[in-house]
């Protein structure tokens, strides 16, 4: 896969792998009952991704633009979809917008040590898709590999 197209400029479709995999992913659940279609949202959102939140907890405007092109499930179903037995699920960075100090998973998100405020970050091109917790398997993408 090239990073670049013939101008030298980033491949604007060049995580469109990752968006179809995790939405295949999640189809293939809804069709073997699993979790139900409705479980599966699908963009454009609306107020649900803050971006000015992502902004303020350091991510960066490439990574929001991935995170707002990614399905997520519905938070009645995150935990029945766990990777690893109980220690991994998929990670949803949708907020509810009536609600000023819903953060939702954005800050657990890019501290993976799991350490509070004073833990090291996530390098800002890294994005975590799923939420290991404590012994479970973060799955983290890099944007600029990619």
């Amino acid at each position: 896969m090239s990073l670049a197209n013939g101008d030298g400029d980033r491949d604007p479709n060049r995580h469109q792998p990752l968006i179809d995999a995790i939405t295949s992913f999640y189809h293939a659940l809804a069709e073997s009952c699993y979790i139900q279609p409705s479980d599966i949202h699908a963009p454009p959102y609306g107020p649900e991704f803050n971006t000015s939140l992502g902004l303020s907890l350091g991510y960066t405007p490439e990574s929001l633009e991935l995170l707002s092109k990614l399905p997520y499930l519905s938070e009645e179903c995150d935990n029945a979809v766990q990777l690893d037995g109980a220690s991994t699920t998929p990670l949803i960075y949708l907020t509810d917008p009536s609600n000023e100090d819903d953060w939702g998973m954005w800050k657990e998100s890019r501290d993976p040590l799991m350490q509070g405020d004073d833990a090291p970050l996530l390098p800002r091109n890294i994005v975590a898709v799923t939420w290991g917790q404590v012994y479970g398997q973060w799955l983290l993408y890099d944007l600029d590999s990619c």
